[in-house]
């Protein structure tokens, strides 16, 4: 009887501090769940420069944990190339926990602003193992449902063989 009381106790006391840490992590995570997309444009003098109306736009999926500023630098070389880009992260949360739910919703908001912003060739410049699921699913969306869409090349930064 003693054990049976002992193992019931230490139930209640796990219980309760499991949920104390869900109410502790939730908050957290959905701070986390944020996606955003960035677009930027050419820098350079468009009137000396003739614009070619078949040049691809670039799209960059950034990797795990990093910034706005870190897809800033690479978008700012594309820009001063003359193309217009593309820039968001996948939050590391859906990369970690293997959320393709949720992988898949970001690549369909990539896909939208791809629409938005008029980018329907394509240049991805995927970072690191995020860079590389983001580029999965979007070219998977692309090739099963939007079709309109051509990507015309990619380039793998630091992503996995």
């Amino acid at each position: 009887h003693f054990y049976k009381r002992l193992e019931s106790d230490l139930f209640r006391m796990m219980l309760t501090q499991l949920k104390q840490l869900n109410k502790t992590i939730r908050p957290c995570y959905s701070q986390l769940s944020q996606f955003h997309i960035w677009a930027s444009g050419p820098t350079i003098d468009q009137s000396s420069a003739p614009a070619e109306p078949s040049s691809p736009s670039v799209l960059l999926f950034g990797f795990a944990g990093s910034s706005p500023h870190h897809l800033a630098k690479q978008a700012a070389v594309y820009s001063s190339l003359g193309y217009n880009s593309l820039a968001c992260i996948l939050p590391a949360q859906h990369l970690f926990y293997y959320d393709i739910t949720q992988v898949q919703a970001c690549a369909q908001k990539v896909v939208e602003a791809a629409y938005k912003h008029n980018c329907k060739e394509l240049v991805i410049h995927g970072m690191s193992n995020n860079g590389a699921v983001m580029y999965q699913h979007f070219t998977q969306l692309v090739t099963a449902q939007y079709k309109d869409i051509l990507i015309k090349g990619a380039v793998f930064d630091s992503a996995p063989g």
